[in-house]
């Protein structure tokens, strides 16, 4: 009997089933598709949630709440067991224990949770997001079972009009709308690939279902290890203006500087003038420098994805804390289950 069943399991385990959990008249396409041959429509299947491709009067993806199917799903491999035991009359007692070699191991290769990048806001800056990413894996790993990336691009253009009129339900809408086009894509987390749009941070957090990495909860982690009390903010002067970064301060005891209204100018020339078009001049790191050292500070914080693309640690004796590689080192410590 027992020969009989394992040669019954191991040949459900190569067939893996995927009716079982299928209405009927629905076919297989390949998990997580099926398709409804009655109405033309098309279903997937993430994360407990079932999505609908319908056609007129409803066309598009459409998300179906409290989906019994996509709760109730077995795994195929799970169906076709339970399938095979039932049919041999074991009792529901059976434990049944499926081993792989290196199979631990394997898991954490294979089963890493999917990277969400809100970014275009700028592509100079998201680009060095997904190399950062792929190269500290690599570095860490030495393999290439880096995490899946998914990155949807923001209209920057619209996203600094909206920024720039203070439009704040608009500008908040415009960075939900990009993240559930991420959430649609199956990421398992999300980052917002930029220092400003965390002045909506939580509003943006409360309205999306995946959780969000904060780049200023990393940057501040990071300096309060280094021991850092004084900080010197750069960044567009939207971000210098605002006040998320002075409140997440303050919630630590640390000080923050601001520059000068004319210093703040000239940094936002730069940004957007230069490194959003992927331009890096010498005179302008010389004017940067030359901003950071009229203030008294123990640190700076580079408050913008593309200041990185300019000053480096070896520029000066300051302290630098780089959000972008911050940022994107604690997404891939999530990715892999390292974050402390």
């Amino acid at each position: 009997m027992k020969s009989k069943l394992a040669a019954a399991l191991f040949a459900a385990l190569l067939a893996h089933s995927a009716s079982a959990w299928l209405p009927s008249g629905w076919f297989y396409a390949g998990w997580p598709w099926a398709f409804d041959s009655s109405t033309g429509d098309w279903y997937w299947f993430s994360q407990g949630q079932q999505w609908v491709h319908g056609y007129d009067p409803a066309p598009g993806w459409q998300r179906i709440e409290d989906s019994e199917l996509a709760a109730g799903f077995q795994p195929k491999v799970n169906v076709s067991i339970t399938g095979t035991i039932d049919k041999n009359g074991v009792p529901l007692d059976l434990e049944v224990t499926i081993g792989v070699d290196d199979g631990e191991a394997l898991a954490r290769h294979t089963w890493n949770p999917r990277i969400g990048i809100l970014g275009g806001i700028s592509p100079e800056s998201t680009r060095l997001y997904y190399e950062h990413i792929i190269k500290a894996y690599h570095a860490r790993r030495d393999d290439y079972y880096y995490p899946e990336i998914v990155i949807f691009s923001l209209n920057f253009q619209r996203f600094t009009d909206l920024e720039n009129r203070g439009d704040t339900e608009g500008y908040a809408g415009e960075l939900v709308a990009g993240i559930e086009a991420l959430e649609r894509a199956g990421v398992d987390f999300a980052l917002m690939a930029a220092n400003s749009p965390h002045a909506a941070f939580d509003l943006v957090a409360q309205r999306v279902s995946v959780p969000l990495l904060s780049i200023v909860d990393v940057a501040l982690d990071h300096s309060q290890q280094l021991g850092l009390k004084r900080l010197l903010l750069l960044g567009i002067k939207f971000t210098m203006q605002a006040s998320f970064y002075p409140e997440a301060c303050a919630r630590r005891g640390i000080e923050l500087r601001v520059p000068a209204e004319v210093e703040q100018d000239a940094i936002d020339r730069i940004v957007f003038r230069e490194l959003a078009m992927g331009r890096v001049l010498p005179a302008s790191r010389d004017r940067l420098l030359e901003i950071m050292a009229g203030y008294d500070v123990d640190g700076v914080i580079l408050g913008c994805t593309e200041l990185p693309m300019i000053l480096r640690q070896g520029d000066t004796s300051l302290p630098l804390l780089n959000t972008l590689a911050l940022h994107a080192e604690a997404a891939l410590d999530y990715a892999l289950g390292d974050a402390s």
